[in-house]
């Protein structure tokens, strides 16, 4: 899931403050990944800030899970077979 907000905070303030509402809410932060120096250490310059924050509740996490059903895609892709060519 992708949640974005905009803010006038830095990064790190958000960052702090979402540890603490998710500690809160009882979710822990297992994972902080920070895109932009990622992408640096690979030769890619960002000009944005983006950190990705991998967050688990722990309680959901041991109950027994229900099975995942997957939906069906709103869009299909097209294939070889199916392209026409203008002629």
């Amino acid at each position: 899931m992708v949640y974005e907000v905009k803010t006038q905070r830095s990064m790190d303030e958000v960052a702090k403050a979402l540890e603490e509402s998710a500690a809160e809410n009882k979710f822990g932060v297992l994972t902080v990944h920070n895109l932009q120096q990622t992408m640096q250490k690979k030769g890619v310059e960002m000009d944005r800030q983006v950190r990705i924050f991998e967050v688990c509740n722990p309680h959901q996490a041991s109950a027994p899970s229900k099975p995942i059903r997957a939906s069906r895609p709103r869009c299909r892709a097209a294939s070889p077979s199916t392209r026409r060519m203008a002629g």
